[in-house]
């Protein structure tokens, strides 16, 4: 008997997610290149825009750096689409460069004048060695801090120090500053050769930086740099030994998402001792300015994820020192690029999606699911390519909610995952479930009365009906609102997406074409932020 229960406490947190098949979604492509405006500032999306939903939608595009552009349009959008970035009329405002503090951004200046007197950020080139080259935020979330009662902007940075090769500047790292760089050898510093970017991982370490603002939800923070939290964690090997030998790559791709009154962060650990891996770091929402109050899984228990007195103000003096013992929260992780998680709506299950590589090269996407956060099912692959990293359509791929509203609370009826192209653009994979749980066929025929919300007044009509070639459609929404409408067949399967969108409420007509449906019984569904409020039948002949 004590084996039994043993047991079920081992299988208890996968036991609710077993369910779940993303082999039951059809799934569509599409992608949206962003242009920038004339006049707009320049940007550059290296990884795929995180949204935070205020008043509009706040993208925060991240290169070097990160700027934030307010707009009214979701990017949840299933075609092919360009968007204009910059003040454009009735629906974008920005991109304003004033989150990340990297001071040097604008203009590549002579490394020498960098050190000296001269220049104003002189001291900040020379200690802030967590984001030295590299200061982009990977993930941002809107929290309340109990202890000073207002609502910040939390967002987890990505920082880098290494030796690279800006037009004829050379920057030379601060972490194993042993290694020199030869601007005729491109072995000795990350940068353009013969018109490829390649890294030195010799000398390449990167940070997990925290970061905050006072959150404003409207359209524009001015120019506002966020406070600089430093290191919140460091890799278990350290990043070179007592010789000043290279021990690890550092930490690197960070992704985060709040749970109760913590914020978990998942983040790849390069140490490659057998320490590394994809490591789970949180904080309480209390203490999100203490980066000594910061934890990190090992085993069965949360330690702290910083070395024992470590300030940023000396983190020159702890290159050295090995980071806490954490244990990777899935083992085989090899290969892993980055990994990002969502929870699915209105229940307590989390979908982690990992981006890695083969042995060969191959890159490939796969999900696990998890209840707790700590312990992830196996790798189920659903995305591969022959691509290489540099032509590879979903780097860092993140997920997107069915509005456009959210990265990490999605519908388990309808997502999108998206990544980077590197050519200003991100891909996008649609998901949408072919039986949605609120669309049993019982549920769909009138037989259940808990599946539909009962809507302060609205009607759906179809005619003619029964059907032959095309049915009108006419609609009544009560209230403004996110509306999807969709034909349904009698299984429960999604035939059709008819439209999808915010709508201000009011009438709403659509042209339906049912050629090449084989005849039967048919569902328009009109459903309110996934939830359904209204259907009607109709029959093919």
């Amino acid at each position: 008997m004590k084996r039994i229960f043993t047991l079920l406490w081992i299988l208890l947190p996968f036991l609710a997610i077993s369910q779940f098949n993303i082999n039951a979604y059809t799934r569509g492509n599409s992608t949206t290149t962003f242009h920038q405006q004339s006049g707009a500032a320049s940007f550059f999306a290296e990884i795929p825009p995180w949204v935070v939903k205020g008043g509009w939608y706040q993208y925060y595009f991240t290169t070097q750096y990160t700027g934030v552009w307010s707009s009214t349009r979701s990017l949840a959008t299933p075609y092919d689409e360009t968007v204009d970035v910059g003040d454009v009329p009735n629906y974008g405002h920005g991109p304003k460069w004033n989150l990340t503090s990297l001071h040097w951004w604008g203009d590549f200046y002579d490394p020498n004048y960098l050190e000296s007197d001269a220049y104003v950020y002189h001291n900040e080139w020379r200690t802030l060695h967590w984001r030295r080259n590299y200061n982009g935020v990977f993930s941002a979330q809107v929290i309340h801090h109990p202890g000073t009662d207002q609502v910040i902007l939390f967002a987890v940075s990505h920082g880098e120090n290494k030796n690279e090769k800006k037009g004829s500047y050379l920057y030379k790292n601060t972490v194993r500053p042993s290694l020199e760089i030869d601007a005729n050898n491109p072995t000795t510093f990350s940068g353009d050769y013969n018109g490829t970017y390649n890294e030195c991982w010799e000398a390449y370490f990167g940070f997990l930086n925290g970061n905050w603002l006072p959150y404003n939800e409207e359209n524009d923070y001015g120019a506002n740099y966020l406070n600089d939290l430093g290191p919140i964690a460091w890799p278990s090997a350290g990043y070179v030994n007592s010789s000043g030998a290279q021990t690890s790559n550092g930490l690197r791709h960070p992704s985060s998402i709040v749970y109760g009154h913590y914020v978990y962060i998942f983040v790849k650990d390069e140490s490659p001792d057998g320490t590394g891996g994809v490591k789970c770091i949180r904080v309480h929402d209390s203490n999100v300015f203490n980066p000594n109050a910061y934890e990190t899984w090992s085993v069965n228990d949360w330690i702290p994820s910083l070395p024992t007195g470590f300030n940023k103000d000396q983190a020159a003096a702890f290159f050295a020192t090995r980071g806490p013992q954490s244990t990777p929260v899935f083992p085989n992780d090899k290969g892993t690029v980055r990994f990002s998680v969502a929870k699915f709506k209105n229940t307590n299950q989390f979908i982690g999606l990992e981006l890695y590589f083969d042995a060969q090269g191959k890159p490939y996407i796969a999900y696990r699911l998890s209840t707790n956060l700590i312990d992830w099912t196996d790798r189920v692959v659903f995305y591969s390519d022959d691509a290489d990293w540099n032509s590879l359509r979903f780097k860092y791929p993140i997920f997107l909610s069915a509005d456009g509203s959210s990265n990490v609370e999605i519908d388990e009826n309808e997502f999108y995952i998206i990544g980077t192209s590197w050519d200003n653009s991100i891909s996008k994979m649609h998901f949408v479930k072919n039986s949605p749980s609120f669309l049993s066929p019982t549920a769909i025929a009138g037989n259940s009365n808990n599946s539909f919300i009962k809507p302060v007044a609205e009607t759906v009509k179809a005619y003619p009906n029964p059907v032959q070639k095309s049915v009108n459609v006419a609609i009544k929404l009560p209230q403004h609102g996110y509306y999807t409408i969709s034909l349904y067949n009698s299984y429960g399967q999604l035939v059709k997406l008819i439209d999808k969108g915010n709508k201000t409420g009011g009438n709403l007509n659509y042209t339906v074409s049912t050629v090449g449906l084989i005849n039967g019984i048919y569902f328009v569904v009109v459903a309110n932020n996934n939830k359904p409020i209204s259907k009607v039948a109709i029959i093919k002949q």
